[in-house]
């Protein structure tokens, strides 16, 4: 690896320090880093991926992911309710909700 390579992914983890930081995901990240910077679609992945693996907890910084947190600690709140009342119908909607946010 040469010198001007180390060069190029230290300002693109900085990049993706700084988008990450705003609260930009992985893909609008690696689109900045492909669209503003020049920098191929495949080496934004893995300079991303580094990035997160340097990271204790990737999502806690986040403010998107912090806000999604606390919607589906919420939904959980409102299914335990459901459950306690034995509302079915509430329990299936709530329930397809939360599946389809935590697979994102």
């Amino acid at each position: 690896m040469t010198k001007n390579h180390e060069s190029f992914r230290e300002d693109a983890l900085q990049i993706i320090k700084s988008l990450h930081a705003e609260g930009l995901g992985r893909k609008e990240i690696v689109s900045v880093l492909v669209d503003d910077h020049g920098v191929p679609q495949s080496s934004a992945y893995r300079f991303y991926s580094t990035f997160t693996a340097g990271l204790e907890d990737p999502w806690d910084a986040s403010p998107v992911n912090t806000l999604r947190s606390k919607a589906l600690q919420s939904l959980e709140i409102l299914l335990e309710q459901a459950e306690d009342k034995g509302d079915q119908e509430k329990i299936l909607e709530i329930s397809s909700i939360i599946l389809k946010n935590t697979k994102r």
